[in-house]
C-alpha cells in the first residue's frame, strides 16, 4: 500500500476518537477540497465528524476502497495476507485508486463509450448503478454508468443536467442521491416496490446499512418510511426499468 494512502486511512480512523485537529491534517488537507460538509474541524480544537454517511463517500472516493465504517478501515490496515489484502479491499494489485476513477462510461444508441472529460454535448440522461443493467440495457435514451460511490468527474458533469437515477432503493444509494448535485433530478421507483420490496426485500443488507440512516430526507422520506417499515431494502437486480 502506497505510504500516502497508508496515511490517509489511519488519519480517518483517527476521527472514531474525534482526534486533536493537529493529529489529522494531512486528512484535513484532502477534506478542504471537499464539496460537502461533514466535520467540524477547527485548529486548536478536537474535530468532530458532522455526518458519518458522507464521511465515508469521501472515504471511498478518495481511497478507492469500499469502505463503509472505522471497522472497514481498521481490517484494511491490519491485512497480513493477499488474500485478506484483495477481501477487504477489492483490490489484488493493492494499488491506491483505480485508474478509472477519473473517466465515466456513457451508452448511446446502444455503444459504450469510456469519457475522461465533461465536455460533451448531452443535457438529459439515466444514471444505472448496477454495472450488470447498465451493460444490458438497451434504448433510445443516454444512459450513464454511475456505480456505488460516483467519482468526481460523474459528480461534476451531471451537475447541469436533468438526470433519471436507477438505483439500489437502498440506505446507502438513497443518501447518495439526496446528497447529490443536478440541475434537475428524479429517482426510478417502480409501480409495484411494495410487493417487491415486502416478496424481494433484503434484511441483511437493510440490518448492515441502517446505521446510515439519517434523521430527515427531503426527496426519498416516503421510500425510507416503507424500507424503515419491512427492515428491508430492494437491490436493482430485481427492478426492471421500463421508462426507456
Amino acid at each position: 500500500m502506497q505510504k500516502e494512502l497508508k496515511t490517509f486511512l489511519i488519519q480517518s480512523l483517527k476521527l472514531k476518537n474525534n482526534p486533536p485537529y493537529s493529529q489529522i491534517k494531512k486528512f484535513i488537507e484532502k477534506y478542504q477540497n471537499s464539496d460537502n460538509i461533514f466535520l467540524d474541524a477547527r485548529r486548536g480544537k478536537r474535530v468532530k465528524v458532522l455526518n458519518e454517511t458522507l464521511l465515508f463517500e469521501f472515504i471511498r472516493e478518495e481511497s478507492g476502497f469500499d469502505i463503509y465504517s472505522f471497522d472497514d478501515i481498521e481490517k484494511i490496515l491490519n491485512t497480513s495476507t493477499k488474500e485478506e489484502n484483495i477481501k477487504y479491499t477489492k483490490d489484488s494489485k493493492n494499488s491506491s485508486i483505480t485508474p478509472f476513477n477519473k473517466t465515466m462510461l456513457i451508452k448511446q444508441n446502444n455503444k459504450i463509450c469510456l469519457y475522461q472529460d465533461t465536455n460533451l454535448n448531452i443535457q438529459k440522461l439515466v444514471a444505472i448503478e448496477n454495472s450488470e443493467t447498465f451493460l444490458n440495457i438497451q434504448g433510445d435514451k443516454i444512459f450513464l454508468y454511475l456505480s456505488g460511490n460516483p467519482n468526481k468527474l460523474i459528480r461534476e458533469f451531471i451537475k447541469d443536467k436533468e438526470v433519471e437515477f436507477f438505483i439500489d432503493l437502498d440506505i446507502i444509494s438513497l443518501n447518495m442521491y439526496e446528497n447529490i448535485e443536478c440541475k434537475k433530478k428524479s429517482i426510478f421507483v417502480p409501480d409495484d416496490f411494495d410487493e417487491l420490496l415486502d416478496k424481494y426485500g433484503n434484511q441483511n443488507l437493510y440490518l448492515k446499512q441502517r446505521r446510515f440512516l439519517k434523521e430527515q430526507y427531503n426527496l426519498t422520506q416516503n421510500i425510507i418510511d416503507k424500507i424503515m417499515n419491512l427492515n428491508k431494502v430492494l437491490e436493482q437486480e430485481v427492478i426492471k426499468y421500463d421508462s426507456y
